[in-house]
């Protein structure tokens, strides 16, 4: 089991940009595609934005679909009804599958 800790990954306690979400997504990414299981820590970290969970849960439950969850726990927001509402609609988002189209298509447009 990898234990992550976003504030390691990014080296700021603010998770408040699309890019500081990418890069934790494909920190996860690499062991989930291994079958190796995750725990992602938000503990040490003081904001987290929308845009930051969309691109790193948001991106692996899009890519990994429900399966994800026998591999990926996260640490830190049980007692932040906040981040969890968010990370909570980035899950619904990215499980919708004509959302999920539309978010690509708006990532793809992004990346360019």
């Amino acid at each position: 089991m990898q234990n992550l800790q976003i504030l390691n990954i990014i080296n700021t306690p603010n998770a408040v940009l699309q890019g500081f979400g990418e890069k934790v997504a494909l920190e996860v990414e690499k062991h989930l595609l291994k079958g190796e299981k995750v725990v992602l820590s938000f503990e040490g970290l003081r904001s987290v934005t929308s845009g930051f969970i969309h691109a790193s849960i948001g991106y692996l439950y899009s890519k990994f679909d429900k399966n994800i969850t026998t591999l990926l726990q996260l640490k830190g927001v049980e007692n932040n009804t906040l981040w969890q509402g968010k990370i909570d609609d980035a899950i619904e988002l990215a499980l919708d599958k004509e959302a999920k189209k539309i978010h690509e298509q708006c990532l793809l447009e992004l990346s360019n």
